[in-house]
């Protein structure tokens, strides 16, 4: 067994802001899954920056006869920046699954891409009568390993809708379909969708186990929101539907969220509704004072326009409280609050957040209430789920949250070296004893580093 040396130092600090360095150049070699140069595989850089959540492609190429490939002037993240900023390397060619690198975890220069075995993850697709449904589109969405061992930090390749659509397949007029792109021992998810249905999620397990996916055909309901005060603006309120059970044959999926917006005098459109029951809300912001009264629970046959549903808005009750620091009892800004009352579905995405001074504010209507923290920023643990504040709203009466006390987070920066002192590559590190993260292993970037990040102080790491 090869001996190594592990260099460690531990910090609790607030992680600094997302940061890159010095641009490089990155080379490498694709190769199919045999061994054999990959000629003319695409290659996609991708990158992502939890500042700007959004995947994007930042550059392609195509490697040429040998299989090689070249990035010139590429920001790759800086190695004592947080994990949330990636790069990864995406290749895939004919005949071959696609495969990825994360370069920050290998020499720059020599990188090393081998295509997998491709799977043969086939399906069918038909509308709700049997018959054969010609066309739609199938995007492959998820890749994940199936796991014989620990997951290395990221396990997934991060998609993008332009990549999404570049892979899509299309049903022949039998219906058919195959996805290439994943690989044998992946379980892949995909997205089918057909103008007229509602779209459909589905996931294989075996890439041997074809799978039949019924499309239903979409249904609409349109109705309108009222208010009580007329001097409460009517327009770009959000309104949603939620299936009432989850409706499920066999792998395929047809439960999702819908959303709209409501016009200047309150008319809401919802489309590709499935059929059966669903519960329709209005989701107004947090922190507007008219939420959402009663839900209204619409049924709707395969295909059909329901009209003339009303949704009232009621005032809410305000809720107050703060996010300070566990240990100087400072205000916190930027901690994303989130609260549940067991009824409404709201996006998560529009919860408030605290000001400089640590406080918050949202509105709800009268009922028992849990408040969390959902999204901490950098340098501060997620607290534990029984920190969570469940609290009784009554009509009228302001309610003020306990406060929220957040631990700062522990970072441990290392180094991996062989007995010559160099630096290890993609050496993967692991540890236990957290509540965090320990179900993961972490490679070492180009320069032999590692960062763990999310550690609580007074719990010993080995």
């Amino acid at each position: 067994m090869r001996a190594w040396n592990v260099t460690l130092s531990m910090a609790i600090c607030l992680a600094a802001s997302v940061g890159w360095a010095e641009k490089v150049e990155l080379r490498g070699t694709v190769v199919t899954w045999e061994g054999k140069p990959a000629a003319k595989a695409e290659v996609h850089l991708v990158r992502i920056q939890s500042a700007q959540p959004e995947v994007v492609v930042a550059k392609s190429v195509n490697a040429d006869e040998g299989g090689r490939f070249a990035f010139e002037d590429i920001e790759l993240p800086d190695p004592e920046q947080s994990r949330r900023s990636l790069v990864q390397i995406i290749a895939c060619a004919e005949g071959n699954s696609l495969e990825w690198v994360s370069p920050q975890a290998g020499d720059p220069k020599n990188l090393k891409i081998k295509l997998g075995k491709p799977g043969t993850f086939r399906g069918r697709v038909k509308d709700g009568t049997g018959r054969p449904v010609e066309g739609a589109t199938v995007r492959l969405s998820v890749v994940s390993r199936q796991q014989t061992e620990l997951r290395v930090f990221p396990h997934q390749p991060f998609f993008t809708q332009e990549l999404m659509d570049h892979w899509a397949a299309q049903t022949d007029n039998d219906g058919l379909f195959t996805l290439w792109r994943a690989g044998a021992d992946t379980s892949p998810g995909a997205w089918i969708r057909k103008d007229g249905f509602c779209s459909a999620n589905v996931h294989w397990q075996d890439p041997a186990t074809g799978v039949e996916v019924v499309l239903r055909k979409a249904g609409t309901i349109r109705g309108q929101i009222r208010c009580g005060d007329p001097t409460v603006s009517l327009t770009d309120v959000k309104v949603a539907y939620l299936p009432s059970v989850e409706a499920r044959t066999g792998l395929e999926s047809y439960w999702r969220r819908g959303k709209s917006v409501t016009d200047a005098q309150g008319n809401f459109t919802l489309e590709e509704v499935p059929p059966g029951k669903v519960r329709v809300n209005i989701a107004p912001a947090p922190t507007s004072e008219w939420q959402a009264g009663d839900d209204k629970v619409v049924e709707l046959a395969e295909g059909q326009t329901v009209e003339n549903v009303v949704l009232e808005m009621k005032r809410g009750t305000k809720v107050t409280g703060r996010a300070l620091d566990a240990d100087t009892g400072k205000a916190i800004a930027e901690v994303r609050i989130y609260a549940h009352d067991g009824t409404h579905y709201r996006y998560s995405g529009e919860w408030p957040r605290t000001d400089a001074e640590g406080r918050y504010f949202f509105y709800v209507r009268p009922g028992k209430i849990e408040v969390r923290v959902t999204d901490p920023p950098p340098g501060y643990l997620p607290p534990p789920w029984d920190a969570r504040k469940e609290m009784t709203v009554r009509e009228g009466q302001e309610v003020v949250v306990p406060d929220f006390r957040l631990k700062k987070a522990g970072i441990v920066r290392g180094m991996v070296v062989d007995q010559a002192g160099l630096p290890v590559l993609s050496a993967v590190v692991t540890y236990t004893g957290q509540e965090f993260g320990q179900d993961m292993g972490f490679p070492t970037n180009f320069k032999g580093t590692f960062r763990l990040e999310w550690l609580d102080p007074d719990r010993p790491i080995t």
